[in-house]
This record gives C-alpha cells, sequence and structure tokens, in this order.
C-alpha cells in the first residue's frame, strides 16, 4: 500500500532481524471491497477487525484501490499475542469465550455475507493459522496469511496529542528522554544522562505524509522567536555533551511517529526508543 517510507521506517526495518518486541499501533490492510485492522496496544494485546464496502464482489490481493461507504463490520478481541518464533506471534484464545474456530467462522460469515468469499468454494476456505499468526516485517508492518495469500498490514500514524512522553533506560548509565507536547503543538525535549541534563529545547510537530495516507508521521521544525531559537544541530550537540557516550545519528531525536494515545516512537541511536505517556 505504501511506496513512501521515511528514514526513520527504514532502519526500523533493518532492526526487525534482531528485534521481537511487539511494536503498539493500528495496522491497515486494503483490498477495494474491505479492510482488515490490527490494533495492537501496551498490553500486548490485539483487536482484530474486518470492515466491508460497496464495490466489485470479488477479492484480488494485489487490489488496493480506495473505496467508501461502509456496509459491514466485524470487531474481535482484544485477545493476548503469543510469542511463537523470532518477531513471530499467535493470537491467544485459551481464555476466551470465542475461540480459534468460532473467530474464524464469524470472519467467513461476514465475508461470504458481502460477498468477498464463497463459502462452498474450497478455494474460499479459511486455514488454521489464518488472520492468526502473525509476524512483524518491520516496526511499521504486520504480515499474516489469509486464503493461501500472504498479506501485509502497513502501520496507520495517528494524530498527536498533548502530554508529557517519557523514556528511561533499563541499564545504567542511566538515560532519560522527555517529550511533552503542549495544546498548540509545540513540544519541549529533554535528554539526560544520570543527574546530567540538557535545558528544555522547543520545537514544533509538523505532520508529514507519505503517497497514502498510512504513512503518517511528524518531523520537528525550529519555532522563530524574537531574538533566538532552539535548533535541531544544537540539541544534538548538547545531548553529546551530557552523554558522550552515545552515538548519535544526524537525524536522531527528529522524526516521530504516534503509535496511539499513550505511545511514540523516537529515533535514536539508529533504534526506536518507546516514550510512554506519564
Amino acid at each position: 500500500m505504501m511506496s513512501f517510507v521515511p528514514t526513520w521506517l527504514m532502519v526500523a526495518q533493518a532492526l526487525v532481524l534482531t528485534t521481537t518486541a511487539q511494536k503498539v499501533g493500528t495496522f491497515v490492510y486494503g483490498a477495494r471491497t474491505f479492510n482488515f485492522t490490527y490494533k495492537v496496544d501496551e498490553k500486548h494485546q490485539v483487536t482484530f477487525s474486518y470492515d466491508g464496502f460497496p464495490g466489485p464482489w470479488w477479492w484480488n490481493p494485489d487490489d488496493s484501490s480506495p473505496t467508501t461507504g461502509l456496509l459491514s463490520h466485524y470487531s474481535s478481541g482484544p485477545q493476548p499475542l503469543a510469542q511463537v518464533g523470532p518477531s513471530t506471534y499467535t493470537i491467544d484464545f485459551k481464555d476466551s469465550e470465542l475461540g480459534a474456530r468460532a473467530f474464524h467462522n464469524d470472519v467467513e460469515y461476514s465475508l461470504s455475507n458481502h460477498g468477498v468469499i464463497e463459502r462452498d468454494d474450497p478455494d474460499d476456505s479459511i486455514q488454521p493459522s489464518d488472520l492468526i499468526t502473525l509476524k512483524y516485517e518491520s516496526a511499521d508492518s504486520i504480515s499474516t496469511n489469509f486464503l493461501g495469500v500472504k498479506i501485509l498490514f502497513m502501520r496507520v500514524g495517528q494524530s498527536w496529542s498533548a502530554g508529557k512522553f517519557e523514556y528511561r533506560s533499563p541499564d545504567r548509565p542511566r538515560f532519560k528522554l522527555v517529550y511533552k507536547i503542549r495544546d498548540d503543538g509545540d513540544v519541549k525535549i529533554r535528554p539526560k544522562c544520570g543527574r546530567r541534563g540538557t535545558h528544555r529545547f522547543r520545537f514544533k510537530l509538523s505532520e508529514r505524509l507519505g503517497q497514502q495516507w498510512t504513512s503518517k508521521y511528524y518531523v520537528l521544525e525550529e519555532v522563530e522567536r524574537r531574538r533566538s531559537h532552539d535548533r535541531l544541530h544544537d540539541l544534538l550537540k548538547y545531548v553529546k555533551h551530557v552523554c558522550p557516550g552515545k552515538s548519535l545519528k544526524a537525524d536522531d531525536l527528529e522524526q516521530v511517529v504516534v503509535a496511539s494515545s499513550n505511545t511514540i516512537y523516537v529515533q535514536f541511536e539508529g533504534d526506536l526508543l518507546t516514550l510512554t505517556r506519564v
């Protein structure tokens, strides 16, 4: 679905080879007549939903043309995600009243009523792992199988909301990063190593969109002031001063993706830091 990929997403795609951490967010697969959506929350649970739209009554996995007008809807969850391999998870129905078979039956019923599949057609038979086994292809994409076809869900970037978001490293020397987003879209940033910290740098969140709506993210822009204003290169210079052991990249701290109302991701040292609302 998405042909434009910002810098932080390219870094994330490389990182996925060595990390199996679940990434919070909303991930969508869009066909012409329906959407599938996974919402992964901070409790490591996932909610699946299906939305059907008007259109030709067949499914082509290569057709992602946009359409409008909701005809049908189905939702299931949240359910826990259990890791079954590197970057691979399965929806755990163990403590659910629904169960995997009932989930598939409900999905099949919704899709057949909408004309996406034929219930009596062997080629349209939902397999046991369909829509249940999920693999993080990158921090911004999830794949699963559906009717023998591998389909890709892309992250849908959310809009920012005001609040204080914080990251604390688990190891010493302690590294702390705070992004405080104001109601006007300005953000105050303060990195800290141990007891040493920078002053609060002020920038503005500026929305960026790729060629598809799923690629929404934000970059920091300098806020013009009457006398002086904070600059991105000065922020990194001060970080290097208070945290001399950090291996900084030229675009560290600059790009922000809003995964949910409580979680944002920021690129730092070639990694993605998870900042949570406090």
